[in-house]
């Protein structure tokens, strides 16, 4: 019996934008702990999000750059999961209608074209920040909300 190795990777990469994904809070995660929300990226009942015109057009050229094809209709989903550093319960994240798909060409070593496959590329908020500290012997967790909110997003393949 043959095998084939098949190697997939998840990259995340954060999108350098001035502000959150769907707020206009700075997007300035090293700031002092808790400066930079609102009722939006602290997922407040009654807070309308709005998605970030900047971190749309960031995604796309990346997408774009990466020989990706654009999806005609992208997206957002509620990614449910619990976890101290989602506070609401769900990230908003892309699965279903992602913004993009296809692949990158490239040479090999031998002046050959391949393509290298991406499954998907698609667009996610970040969530908080856990600090982990210790008090003595007692462990203690922080939340910090500067990063929630952050765009950013995942590029599948394979």
């Amino acid at each position: 019996m043959e095998f084939e190795a098949v190697i997939g990777l998840e990259i995340h990469v954060e999108l350098n934008c001035a502000t959150k994904l769907f707020c206009d809070c700075p997007n300035n995660p090293g700031d002092d702990p808790n400066v930079n929300t609102c009722p939006i990226c602290l997922w407040l009942p009654g807070a309308i999000p709005r998605l970030s015109q900047e971190a749309l057009e960031k995604a796309s050229l990346l997408c774009l750059g990466l020989g990706a094809e654009l999806q005609p209709r992208s997206a957002f989903d509620q990614k449910v999961y619990y976890y101290p550093d989602l506070p609401k319960g769900y990230q908003l994240s892309q699965a279903h209608l992602l913004l993009a798909r296809g692949g990158i060409d490239i040479t090999d070593e031998d002046g050959k074209l391949k393509r290298l496959r991406i499954h998907h590329i698609h667009m996610e908020e970040d969530v908080t920040k856990l600090v982990h500290e210790m008090k003595g012997r007692l462990p203690i967790i922080l939340v910090d909300f500067n990063r929630a909110g952050a765009a950013g997003g995942d590029r599948y393949g394979t």
